[in-house]
């Protein structure tokens, strides 16, 4: 990972931005969950939690923040999803990862536009989580943490099938 890393934002970087996007949505916990020595050492962390929670809880996080680490070895600012957000931030969320996210973190927030609100998520239900509800509110969270944030609706580039005003685009 560290080389695919390097070759992006190295010395001869191919973008040389100062930023990064590395993503963190749609993770595959199934990596961890079915390997026996990792389903093994998660039970053992995480006692009574359900294996897909503890895999969010330690593996996930883990990995993102050495993601992140590598990343900033290379002088770049990270950009995550706000899935990442929803699972490793500093207040009440989703997940309750540990390591948390850096505070140099930007999160890009796609999830919905102004509907219901912050609503419970997956197996678990968390006074003030913001996955899965709505950008408004996931985008003011964000902020309220201390991260900086980019709000994308999902209708900007989720195919364009946005409905605005009673008429589709």
């Amino acid at each position: 990972i560290e080389a695919v890393v390097a070759a992006v934002a190295g010395n001869d970087a191919l973008f040389p931005d100062e930023w990064i996007h590395l993503g963190g949505d749609e993770v595959a916990l199934s990596d961890w969950t079915d390997d026996p020595t990792i389903a093994a050492y998660l039970k053992k962390q995480h006692p009574g939690m359900s294996l897909n929670k503890a895999a969010e809880a330690e593996a996930y996080g883990t990995f993102m923040t050495k993601l992140s680490a590598i990343a900033g070895k290379y002088g770049r600012r990270v950009v995550h999803w706000e899935d990442v957000f929803d699972w490793a931030g500093p207040v009440a969320s989703c997940g309750g990862v540990t390591p948390r996210l850096s505070n140099d973190t930007i999160v890009q927030v796609f999830r919905g536009a102004f509907g219901a609100g912050p609503k419970p998520c997956k197996d678990q239900t968390v006074g003030g989580c913001v996955c899965g509800s709505n950008g408004a509110a996931t985008t003011k969270a964000v902020v309220q943490a201390g991260y900086r944030a980019i709000w994308d609706p999902p209708s900007a580039w989720y195919g364009l099938n946005s409905h605005c005003c009673g008429s589709s685009f």
